[in-house]
């Protein structure tokens, strides 16, 4: 057990390293090959007083650093919900958790999700200024959307008033589909 909790302590501060030289995926799996310690710990659990020392001290770390990581990167956004997630099944408070899921959220475009992390994260810190200025970036960008959505939905309706381009395209296959037609039984019958 002593040897997997040295892993686990390692990778996660060779995570850290890697992160402050802004090399996000060496960081990434780090924190992975931290996590994976941090489990195979679990498996060989022999002190309730060191499991909990190493879920605060570097499972949850590695979780929320790992979904850091993968915003940055703009890689496996999912994968951050999930982390994030499984930190605020163990802390359910969770500020940081909280936000980079909201992040994840906004990311994948989940806008509903994103605005309940940020009221809860709000509720328990009214005077984050990261939290605030990620509330004004959702709602840009949730604006944003639905003005393109009703762009949309104005053009769908434009489109129903004139002819349907789709019939177009369908009257114009088979008129080339009907000449192909007649030109087959003409080399046909020329054949003969």
């Amino acid at each position: 057990m002593e040897k997997t909790l040295e892993i686990a302590y390692a990778e996660k501060a060779s995570g850290n390293e890697f992160f402050r030289q802004g090399q996000l995926e060496e960081a990434s799996k780090a924190y992975s090959k931290a996590l994976l310690a941090v489990n195979q710990a679990f498996r060989e659990a022999e002190d309730e007083v060191q499991l909990k020392a190493l879920v605060q001290e570097v499972q949850i770390p590695a979780l929320l650093n790992l979904a850091l990581c993968y915003l940055r990167l703009g890689t496996d956004v999912k994968n951050a919900v999930v982390h994030c997630t499984s930190v605020l099944q163990i802390e359910p408070g969770n500020i940081k958790a909280l936000y980079r899921r909201a992040q994840a959220y906004l990311a994948l475009q989940d806008f509903d999700l994103a605005r309940q992390d940020l009221v809860t994260a709000l509720n328990l810190d009214p005077t984050n200024a990261s939290l605030k200025d990620l509330w004004t970036d959702l709602m840009r960008q949730l604006q944003a959307y639905q003005a393109k959505s009703k762009r949309i939905a104005q053009a769908a309706m434009q489109a129903e008033k004139k002819p349907s381009l789709r019939r177009e395209l369908l009257w114009g296959l088979f008129r080339c589909c009907r000449r192909r037609m007649h030109e087959a039984s003409l080399a046909a019958n020329n054949g003969r």
